[in-house]
């Protein structure tokens, strides 16, 4: 990571069960384990893309998450329609 560079970032939160036992050193190093095998999208306390905190603590930043909502529910039965010509 460097001034000026984009930057895409999560950060996981190490005091959940599932981080546990959590070792960063040692002989016993088990961070990516824990990360790829352990962790859950619930465990996500934030996330940065390109620089910008967009989820912070469950909450999005950046949008109504209302108004996505009211958009999907808008656009899904075309959608559907349109699938339902390849099953």
């Amino acid at each position: 990571i460097e001034p000026g560079k984009r930057a895409d970032i999560i950060a996981v939160r190490a005091d959940t069960p599932r981080m546990t036992p959590l070792y960063g050193e040692g002989p016993y190093f088990n961070l990516q384990h824990n990360l790829v095998h352990a962790v859950r999208g619930s465990d996500v306390a934030m996330t940065m893309i390109d620089g910008q905190i967009v989820v912070e603590d469950g909450e999005l930043k950046t949008a109504d998450l209302g108004e996505i909502i009211a958009e999907v529910r808008k656009v899904a039965p075309g959608l559907f329609a349109r699938r339902a010509a390849f099953l």
